[in-house]
């Protein structure tokens, strides 16, 4: 009788350890598969930015130079374009 009584607190040790190990190794899984929420920010110039979305080759329609300019001065005013640049990207 005593060799079973051991033998069932062996087994009860035995799936509390089990058991404490899956529960670590689940939360190291799931510390190791989250994203850190950190930003990479670079200082880059502003007109560097805004040039380089509103160029236009030299052959440019008069139309799309002028609509450039235009939106040059509005972004002036309110800035928008790097908004803009940050969720539809830059032209391709």
């Amino acid at each position: 009788m005593r060799i079973i009584n051991q033998t069932f607190q062996n087994q009860k040790i035995l799936k509390t350890v089990k058991l404490v190990t899956y529960g670590v190794l689940i939360f190291l899984l799931m510390y190791s598969c989250r994203k850190t929420e950190t930003k990479v920010t670079t200082q880059v110039n502003n007109s560097a930015i805004v040039d380089a979305f509103l160029s236009l080759p030299n052959d440019a329609d008069p139309l799309l130079v002028r609509l450039t300019d235009e939106l040059r001065k509005k972004d002036a005013t309110e800035p928008f374009i790097e908004r803009l640049i940050a969720a539809a990207g830059m032209p391709q």
